[in-house]
This record gives C-alpha cells, structure tokens and sequence, in this order.
C-alpha cells in the first residue's frame, strides 16, 4: 500500500508506467504528465516505512 505520495508535473521526461528509483532515496512512476513519487508504502506483513528504507532492502531495476 502507499501511504503518502507527492507529484511532480514534467512533461516528456517519463514514460507512463515506468518505474525509475537510485535504489537509495526515490522511487516514481511515471505518468502521461509527470511522475509520481512514493514516500510511505507498507509492504505486506510489514509496518509502514519511508521509501529509502523500503529501498535498503529491495533493490529496483532503474526503469521496468
């Protein structure tokens, strides 16, 4: 789940439904008009975390 989010109008940066994270401070999704960045998620079975804890244990590809 995604707890807190915030956006970002950017038009021809991202392409829509890309994921684009460092693996280490942000992760976004792009839209048709920006990009959106998560802040809180809650993984399944797991307490609420900021994104770059999220992101010391998972490792993302830069763009899927």
């Amino acid at each position: 789940k995604i707890f807190k989010a915030s956006y970002e109008i950017v038009s021809n940066k991202y392409i829509a439904g890309n994921i684009y994270t460092d693996n280490k401070s942000f992760l976004g999704v792009g839209t048709y008009d920006g990009i959106v960045f998560l802040k809180v998620v809650k993984p399944e079975c797991k307490n609420n975390m900021c994104i770059e804890a999220f992101l010391r244990g998972n490792k993302l590809n830069n763009c899927f």
